[in-house]
């Protein structure tokens, strides 16, 4: 029996797995996250934060559906290491798997930018529920950061004003139109130079010299793909994404990669909507299956 290990059990991870059992793969699949939860969705994660949705409205499936399509769902596990020439995934912990094929599905997040202070305690790097969860129990009654120039950050920022009557004060290189804007947000178009603090956030120092009294500070932007556990292979990386073919596979025999972290020489700077990355999901799946029966390449 074949197996397929799936590093990344977001979108892209979990629709191909489910796609494989669908169009009737008998090989073993063995899905892998970091991330204690199953797929939910991270469009959902501001309206947790304002109290418009619970957590259990975020979650798209459960582990049921793993363990009664016979797959293998690895939760919790950090990957560490992949060996190429030995086909297997190392754990951060203890342990490993071994795969016939696999395929890279980790996606992208957010990154603390290089400046003093990023790693003081109430600084935060939205990418997971897991941090959300954490940014909610800390104890907001001052200002409150928040880094990005996307409408995503906008409505956290609102979502914060509302739900803990503080002010936010919203840094973006964007000029927001101030009909979007409500009372209490400010939105500053300078830079976060300094985190300044004893042991936690009490400040930060801007671009301009200037110093602001905060308690948190949330950053949305600055993205980097998950792969570090690839940096002793030969995998082809371009502009920070796995360069695939059009059978989205990578340069290395039998390793192919789908979702936000993987593009085509030919057009790296694509940022992929859910629907296309469901799309290439069920695209992977069936190029599996034929590799499986030996009816294509790798690089064909």
């Amino acid at each position: 029996m074949r197996k397929i290990v799936i590093i990344g059990a977001s979108v892209a991870g979990h629709n191909l797995a489910v796609n494989l059992r669908n169009l009737g793969n008998d090989s073993s699949i063995t899905l892998i996250t970091e991330e204690a939860s199953v797929l939910y969705d991270k469009n959902k994660l501001i309206d947790f934060v304002s109290g418009a949705a619970k957590e259990n409205d975020l979650f798209l499936t459960s582990a049921d559906i793993y363990q009664n399509s016979n797959i293998n769902f690895v939760s919790g596990k950090k990957v560490n290491l992949v060996n190429a020439d030995r086909k297997q995934v190392y754990f951060k912990e203890k342990g490993s798997v071994e795969y016939d094929y696999l395929v890279i599905a980790s996606g992208r997040r957010i990154v603390l930018p290089e400046i003093s202070g990023a790693k003081k305690d109430g600084v935060f790097a939205l990418n997971t529920l897991g941090d959300y969860r954490k940014f909610l129990t800390s104890i907001i009654r001052e200002t409150v950061c928040v880094v990005g120039s996307d409408d995503r950050a906008l409505n956290l920022a609102k979502a914060i004003n509302a739900k803990f009557k503080v002010e936010v004060k919203l840094f973006s290189q964007r000029l927001f139109d101030q009909s979007l804007l409500v009372e209490g947000i400010e939105v500053i178009n300078l830079s976060i130079k300094e985190i300044i603090g004893e042991g936690c956030v009490q400040a930060v120092k801007l671009s301009d010299g200037s110093a602001i009294g905060v308690c948190a500070v949330l950053f949305l932007e600055s993205l980097k793909s998950n792969i570090e556990f690839m940096k002793n292979t030969a995998l082809e990386i371009s502009a920070d994404k796995i360069i695939v073919g059009d059978n989205l596979n990578t340069n290395i025999e039998n390793i192919f990669s789908c979702g936000s972290v993987c593009a085509r020489k030919d057009n790296l700077e694509i940022i992929k909507s859910t629907d296309e990355v469901i799309s290439e999901s069920l695209y992977l799946s069936d190029v599996l299956i034929k590799q499986v029966k030996g009816e294509i390449c790798q690089t064909c």
